[in-house]
């Protein structure tokens, strides 16, 4: 009884100590903050086996500035091929899925003369930019390339 009646007045009386209601809220904050820790590291550990499409825009947007920077020279602005093949038609030389365009940027084709980035770009910017070439599939560019490789539908689509 007397323990009871020290615990009533030392947390419900004088509010020492924490409660319940509020050793739960510091661990849900807790844990939400490790869950926003894990994302970004998940996020970072991508690789052509994880890879997913990504769909959000702006993050499209800083991929098209990365594509007109890194790939612009042999694929063209506006992906048309110059010497590199069109990256806009339905015909792919190395697979059109996000998994296989994100292996392709990160270790090139050396025989082709494709480079490997995948030492000079991040894997989230590399699944950036497998999403962006795949976003403009069917644009038909100005002065395209005529088609190289295979007719494939593509399996990723927005």
């Amino acid at each position: 009884v007397l323990f009871a009646i020290i615990y009533f007045i030392r947390f419900s009386v004088l509010g020492y100590g924490p409660t319940q209601d509020r050793e739960y809220r510091n661990e849900m904050t807790q844990l939400e903050a490790q869950w926003k820790a894990n994302s970004l590291l998940a996020e970072n550990n991508v690789d052509e086996n994880t890879v997913t499409l990504l769909k959000d825009q702006a993050k499209l947007a800083e991929a098209k500035q990365e594509f007109v920077a890194k790939c612009a020279a042999c694929h063209g602005e506006n992906a048309q091929g110059i010497n590199g093949p069109n990256l806009t038609d339905a015909y792919w030389k190395h697979g059109n899925s996000v998994k296989e365009i994100f292996k392709t940027i990160k270790y090139g084709v050396l025989d082709k003369g494709m480079v490997a980035w995948g030492e000079n770009i991040s894997p989230p910017k590399i699944r950036a930019l497998a999403s962006y070439i795949i976003s403009l599939q069917g644009s038909n560019p100005k002065d395209a390339k005529a088609p190289e490789g295979e007719k494939k539908e593509l399996t990723d689509k927005y």
